[in-house]
């Protein structure tokens, strides 16, 4: 974990300490742990070179008497696809074929207030980076002739503002929602481009760096059982995650080449079903 995270976490710590009296703090505090699981779509880049996502990590909240808690939640994945594109080729019917391994890791710290027992505002940090490496082949009808290697790095940091319901159905049945919002998520990106054409003297080897603030927004609903044998809960939902740099002032080269061909890393849209098993101790 990045030491700026590590400072976060601290200082979240001491801010929990101020709202709630030391004496009472032990009386009054929850410690709960989930474990949530994430599986759906993930477009990041080229939006035809898609890979399906399955995220898994912790989830633990210390909830410090009926109106303050904090939550942390680190999720993590590896990922693998194979496909083809086709190219602009009527004749020869060329495509690029691919096969690609990305990995993505987020990690979400909340500080939360309950000004009503079922509406939760929280003020979030997030910190993700995301790996893409993709093999390329270059072919048509009648013969390869070209191949090359991808690979991409991207980290994001972000500060933002969210709002959490919980609403009754029945006796041991909740149902809830979750909307986040990310107004500026300072990313920084590279990546680099390999191909060699294998009938011709043609190389490229191209690099690239480039930093910019794409907005965000997240949403998500969820239904929660409570167990009543265990001291847990079950809970099945749908998230979506939308980043999106939509800066249309931002002009030149690298603007223009990190969006063009149907590619754009400047966007990050993922969306899939989340299952959570919760523990209270």
């Amino acid at each position: 974990m990045p030491c700026r995270l590590l400072h976060f976490v601290r200082h979240l710590a001491v801010l929990c300490a101020l709202f709630v009296p030391l004496p009472s703090l032990a009386a009054q505090m929850q410690f709960d742990v989930d474990v949530r699981y994430l599986y759906g779509d993930w477009h990041w880049g080229d939006s035809q070179m898609r890979s399906a996502t399955g995220l898994a990590g912790p989830e633990a909240r210390f909830i410090l008497g009926d109106r303050w808690s904090a939550r942390l939640t680190y999720l993590t994945g590896d990922f693998a696809a194979v496909g083809a594109v086709p190219l602009d080729d009527p004749v020869y019917h060329s495509r690029r074929n691919y096969s690609l391994d990305d990995r993505r890791e987020t990690l979400d710290a909340a500080f939360e207030f309950h000004p009503l027992p079922f509406l939760t505002a929280a003020l979030i940090y997030r910190f993700a980076r995301y790996e893409h490496a993709s093999r390329i082949e270059l072919d048509s009808d009648q013969r390869l002739y070209g191949e090359g290697l991808e690979s991409t790095v991207a980290e994001l940091s972000a500060w933002g503002l969210g709002v959490r319901s919980r609403i009754r159905l029945v006796e041991g049945l909740h149902l809830g929602g979750e909307a986040a919002w990310f107004p500026r998520v300072r990313t920084e990106a590279s990546g680099r481009y390999q191909f060699t054409m294998l009938y011709r003297s043609d190389r490229l080897d191209e690099r690239w760096y480039g930093q910019f603030e794409p907005t965000g927004l997240r949403a998500g609903a969820e239904i929660t059982y409570d167990l009543d044998v265990l001291p847990a809960t079950l809970a099945t939902g749908y998230l979506v995650e939308r980043f999106d740099d939509d800066d249309a002032r931002r002009e030149g080269w690298l603007s223009d080449y990190l969006a063009g061909g149907g590619r754009d890393w400047r966007k990050d849209h993922l969306q899939g079903v989340t299952l959570r098993a919760g523990f209270h101790l």
